[in-house]
């Protein structure tokens, strides 16, 4: 089971927060591979047309502590003082991340990830033209419950300058292919703005526009058996923090049902 929290965005791009824990002890394993996060990172920009990003080992390390504080403590971005595995660095590095928990042992990079880039609040953090930095860190730990793995992704703290878009910015982009293919879970969740509960949805499709998203927004989708269930959602019918994204970065988001 994988759960992922949103992070905060204001309009002008300054996040909330969440820190690196500090787990005694050898129970807690550290990420070894961060190539692994990166290329796939990278792998879905690509699909999307932008350039990679670099690691910055400091976003990192911050990371990688907050990621141990969350099974400690629970998911979320912020710390608190005083429990335990809390660190300002983490704190810091939590504000600035998408998250995620799950409960298998040693979940891989790469799943973790993939579980962002379904979900499209998560998706566009990583999907940001002007990200040029980025750090990831993941913890594990066989002896919590009920999360035994999880990892942050600092997704802010490594922007640079906006530059007015051209062209859309479209996930998946056009005749790319993907092995994503399905919503898994987000919070917020979309499919609460589309009146669909928990039904099984296909992989949300996005598109950042290069000019305000104003009035009313539609959407239409087909398969190969013809026309697809699908829902629109941008910042007129959203609210809170996915009404903050989709608003700040001029994004629509297409959901098929299934």
């Amino acid at each position: 089971m994988d759960f992922i929290c949103s992070v905060r965005r204001c309009v002008t791009v300054a996040l909330a927060a969440a820190v690196l824990p500090m787990i005694g002890a050898s129970t807690a394993a550290a990420s070894t591979s961060p190539s692994d996060w990166l290329s796939t990172v990278n792998e879905y920009r690509s699909i999307a047309g932008l350039p990679p990003v670099a690691e910055d080992p400091a976003m990192s390390s911050g990371a990688y502590q907050h990621s141990c504080y969350m099974l400690l403590n629970g998911m979320s971005h912020d710390e608190v003082p005083g429990k335990p595995g809390y660190t300002v660095e983490g704190d810091e590095a939590g504000n600035s991340a998408n998250v995620a928990v799950s409960s298998v042992f040693d979940q891989t990079e790469r799943s973790h990830v993939e579980l962002w880039m379904t979900g499209p609040f998560h998706a566009i953090g990583v999907l940001r033209p002007n990200l040029v930095t980025a750090g990831f860190g993941k913890c594990d730990n066989p002896d919590t419950s009920p999360w035994k793995s999880a990892a942050s992704l600092d997704v802010i703290r490594g922007l640079g300058a906006a530059s007015p878009l051209t062209s859309p910015i479209l996930f998946p982009g056009d005749g790319s292919t993907t092995s994503l293919d399905h919503f898994i879970a987000e919070t917020p969740d979309p499919r609460a703005y589309c009146g669909w509960g928990t039904a099984t949805t296909g992989l949300p499709l996005i598109a950042m526009m290069p000019e305000d998203v104003t009035g009313s927004v539609t959407a239409s989708l087909s398969g190969p058996d013809g026309p697809v269930e699908t829902c629109a959602l941008w910042s007129g019918n959203t609210d809170g923090t996915a009404r903050s994204i989709l608003q700040g970065d001029d994004a629509i988001i297409a959901m098929p049902r299934t």
